[in-house]
């Protein structure tokens, strides 16, 4: 697992990357958590890597949360298949 803060995030706020060991390190998820203008209005985002049947590692779900709005919007990412 890989933990840091960057410049978007806010000094309250965190960042962590997760690796899956078993696929040679390749994204397992992605959690931040940070707020816009202050700590009352908090943000999060939640995404979960999946992979393909060729080994091409994709983002499967993302959620996104806006505390203050009592917004959430969840995207799946499915029906991948090869070209024919």
């Amino acid at each position: 697992m890989i933990s840091g803060r960057a410049a978007l995030i806010a000094v309250a706020g965190s960042l962590v990357l997760a690796a899956n060991p078993s696929q040679g390190q390749a994204p397992a998820a992605v959690d931040v958590s940070t707020y816009l203008e202050k700590p009352s209005s908090g943000v999060t985002l939640n995404g979960k890597f999946a992979t393909l049947a060729d080994g091409t590692v994709y983002m499967a779900t993302v959620a996104l949360g806006l505390q203050a709005e009592k917004l959430s919007v969840t995207v799946a990412n499915t029906g991948y298949r090869p070209l024919k």
